[in-house]
């Protein structure tokens, strides 16, 4: 594959070479959760529905059919028609999903700054590069948008709780600083011209779908790819090496987790106030 944005499938993303920011993030965890086989979640394919319903729509047309309201497959005109749709090839969404789905992709369209952000550009690029400090090293990305007039690479997130306390927590622990330092580092590879703006829009799964848009924060986008690179040296002696270990062959103390102990302190310390008062 030769460095360059590409357009293509999702499953031909997904099943090609190279190193993705996904696999960064659990080879974190550790070399061989990274590469044990994955299974597929219920919310892998909405996901992918959401995304190409509100970016994609020409193409949702062609890729999926919607299950009736109140259809049932065990009765004979359930039965046919999902006879129809497996002989179509498209992908059956359910009805209670596609209200959810066309509730999502509207809220988004009725934010302003959502709205001007996808106002240009192209939706699901793939981009692939060659590390330049680990040359043999295919990287790769998968962008939801690119907005052509300001560089900026936009990722959508459906989310239970698109408030910045909760979405906040929720973007380190689920990686989104790497996604963020990644793909504009990948970016700027590929061209050879500074990309430095991500935007996430987090929308929420339930009604009224509330949206929140987030620019990552330049902290936020050097702790990503502090994180990238140290997983990236970690992939390269996996490779170099030919061994995937889990964790450390190691025994250690378990200890009481610290929340444990400082509610504990809190009580002695309330222990001792009470008896100061009544004494």
């Amino acid at each position: 594959m030769n460095p360059g944005f590409y357009r293509m499938s999702n499953e031909e993303y997904h099943s090609g070479p190279g190193l993705s920011k996904s696999q960064l993030h659990e080879i974190l965890r550790s070399p061989a959760h990274m590469k044990a086989p994955k299974k597929e979640t219920p919310a892998l394919p909405f996901g992918s529905a959401f995304h190409t319903y509100t970016l994609e729509k020409d193409l949702f047309v062609d890729t999926y059919m919607i299950k009736p309201q109140g259809m049932s497959f065990a009765t004979k005109d359930g039965k046919a028609w999902r006879a129809e749709a497996e002989e179509s090839g498209k992908e059956i969404l359910s009805w209670d999903d596609w209200q959810t789905i066309k509730g999502m992709a509207q809220a988004i369209w009725d934010n302003p700054i959502a709205a001007e952000l996808l106002s240009d550009g192209e939706a699901e690029i793939s981009g692939f590069w060659n590390d330049p400090i680990y040359p043999d090293i295919l990287c790769k990305l998968r962008a939801d948008w690119i907005n052509k007039t300001t560089r900026t690479l936009v990722d959508l997130k459906s989310t239970v709780d698109a408030r910045e306390h909760y979405f906040t927590g929720a973007a380190y622990k689920l990686g989104y600083h790497m996604q963020a330092g990644w793909y504009l580092y990948g970016a700027t590879q590929i061209t050879g011209i500074e990309h430095d703006d991500f935007r996430f829009i987090a929308v929420e799964k339930e009604p009224p779908y509330g949206v929140m848009v987030y620019r990552a924060s330049q902290e936020m986008i050097q702790e990503g790819l502090i994180d990238c690179q140290k997983a990236l040296e970690i992939y390269a002696n996996c490779l170099k090496e030919s061994r995937w270990p889990c964790y450390p062959e190691v025994e250690r103390d378990l200890m009481l987790p610290g929340w444990v102990k400082r509610s504990k302190d809190m009580a002695i310390y309330e222990d001792a106030n009470l008896r100061e008062t009544t004494d």
